[in-house]
């Protein structure tokens, strides 16, 4: 018996490493580069022994954080332990729109997990070996690195517009950078044969002249079910910053993961259009996640005034 399952594993590696097809190998290669990936936080059984003040901070945490079954079971641990207390009355009527907020996430998630059990999944994922997202700190004038971090794309993805400046349907290098749920912007680079970027993931020949003034876009997106949103990007130089609002919808829509397209109209030159699309955003949420810890351990760590 154990001579028969020695052969029956020999049998198996040898069809793994020589008989298998290169597709399906390629496929499994890139699959185990993505198992580093953020993931969202497993529901714990709550701080079942923290004092009123230790469990009302871990449940403002939570809430930053966007941990929302954590949220839930925190809220009612609170009202259980501590049904007079001025916490328990401020957060009781929230206990139900949590608990949604919480299901609709596992519901995402189980969308996502489908996905990714397709055949060919990881073969066409975005720039194969690479994640789609990273987060980075922000540098100041000395290129030194500062505390704040942000969630950006890996590498840059193209616009097409049709500004005079560039001639018609030039291309624009493109960029997503997330601060934060509540605030998004868009940077735009020039796309020429000299165009290139450094150690730092900022472009050395920016597209400054792209509106030397301040002017706004209407921006609409759509994600692969259909689902639109209508948002307003102000533009200075050549960064769009959406506001809270419509950052935090775009968030909401970036969650869903899948396919996500732009276009850009320039609000005061219906001629200057721009359009650009994220092939994935599956891995989104899970980074925003690791995004809003990573703010949460700074805002804890940094020194008291």
């Amino acid at each position: 018996m154990k001579t028969f399952t020695i052969l029956c594993c020999c049998a198996a590696f040898y069809y793994l490493f020589f008989i298998m097809p290169d597709e399906y190998k390629k496929e499994r290669a890139l699959k185990s580069q993505f198992t580093s990936r953020p993931t969202l936080p497993q529901v714990t059984a709550g701080h079942t022994t923290a004092t009123l003040p230790a469990l009302w901070a871990a449940i403002r945490q939570e809430q930053r954080q966007e941990d929302f079954a954590q949220v839930k079971i925190d809220i009612d641990l609170l009202i259980s332990n501590y049904p007079e207390s001025e916490q328990a009355r401020a957060v009781a009527h929230l206990a139900g729109r949590y608990d949604s907020l919480a299901r609709l996430a596992q519901q995402r998630e189980a969308i996502k997990a489908q996905r990714r059990h397709q055949p060919g999944y990881y073969n066409e994922y975005p720039m194969e070996s690479y994640n789609y997202w990273t987060i980075q700190h922000r540098v100041d004038e000395f290129s030194d690195t500062l505390p704040a971090s942000y969630l950006t794309t890996t590498q840059f993805v193209y616009f097409y517009g049709s500004v005079t400046s560039y001639g018609y349907n030039s291309p624009l290098r493109a960029r997503i950078e997330v601060d934060s749920a509540q605030a998004i912007a868009f940077t735009l680079f020039k796309a020429t044969s000299s165009s290139h970027v450094n150690e730092r993931g900022k472009s050395i020949y920016q597209a400054d002249e792209l509106s030397p003034l301040q002017t706004t876009y209407a921006v609409a997106a759509r994600n692969d079910n259909g689902r639109t949103c209508r948002l307003t990007a102000l533009a200075s130089q050549n960064r769009l910053q959406l506001n809270a609002a419509d950052s935090y919808t775009l968030h909401q829509l970036l969650q869903h993961g899948g396919q996500i397209r732009f276009v850009f109209t320039q609000a005061d030159d219906a001629s200057t259009v721009y359009r650009f699309s994220i092939s994935n955003a599956d891995d989104y949420e899970a980074y925003c996640h690791e995004l809003l810890i990573r703010a949460g351990a700074q805002r804890l760590s940094a020194p008291t005034r």
